[in-house]
């Protein structure tokens, strides 16, 4: 780093800055000398940070990695940080270390079922809005799809879908680029779900197009193909976060 000057002390700095006074002042960014380098010790630890994020509009984005507040600041951690910011956008950040305590970082979330209830041996295919509406209250993300069969039937599969529409009287579209599916041969009490393997089904895939769906999305559930015989209780559960 080229040479700087820092008010508030007089002539050159010393090794232990003894000859500062306050308050001072660093006009330049402060740099590490090399990679990894840390703020304070075990013994001599950092106890107040105050730090303003000043990425416009004053935002700190996740990325899918972890937050560690505490790297970079003390082995031990601090005794307090102060992020300022207009807006803290954690919607990538899966979990917060503060010194060393791990903070689940997941929020806003919530879940919806459609489901068809007891036996369903008797509706015609294609069934549509077998279970009503839901209505989601705001933007909102889809984080994780599973769909479940109570009770197995004696051939077949069970193939179920999920539509939205964005507007009252609007088009009905699926959600999926792959419908999920549970075949008779899964027995009873059988799931499956995005990123799942499991025998005798298919994992939902979600259309990349509508992993965010706006707010006062309609979604219902239809019924695609049904096992034979008397199968009872399939349905599907939904996370979404708000965004």
């Amino acid at each position: 780093m080229g040479k700087s000057n820092i008010s508030g002390g007089g002539g050159g700095l010393n090794q232990s800055l003894s000859n500062l006074i306050a308050p001072t002042a660093a006009n330049e960014s402060i740099l590490p000398a090399g990679t990894a380098q840390t703020l304070g010790d075990d013994q001599k630890p950092w106890e107040e940070v105050t730090a303003r994020l000043v990425n416009a509009p004053d935002t700190l984005a996740g990325t899918g990695e972890d937050l560690n507040v505490s790297a970079g600041l003390g082995p031990s951690g601090l005794g307090k940080v102060t992020l300022i910011a207009d807006q803290l956008d954690l919607s990538g950040v899966s979990t917060i270390l503060f010194g060393g305590q791990t903070v689940n970082a997941i929020s806003d979330l919530f879940a919806m079922e459609l489901r068809l209830n007891l036996n369903y041996s008797n509706l015609s295919i294609p069934a549509e809005a077998v279970d009503g509406f839901f209505i989601l209250p705001f933007q909102s993300r889809i984080e994780k799809v599973y769909m479940y069969n109570v009770k197995g039937g004696t051939g077949g599969a069970t193939t179920l879908d999920v539509k939205r529409a964005t507007a009252s009287g609007g088009t009905f579209t699926s959600i999926f680029n792959t419908l999920p599916s549970i075949q008779a041969a899964a027995g009873d009490s059988a799931y499956t779900g995005t990123g799942l393997t499991t025998p005798s089904t298919t994992a939902p895939v979600v259309n990349p197009s509508f992993e965010i769906l706006p707010a006062d999305t309609a979604l219902r559930l239809d019924l695609i193909a049904k096992q034979s015989g008397a199968p009872e209780g399939s349905g599907i559960i939904i996370f979404f976060r708000k965004v």
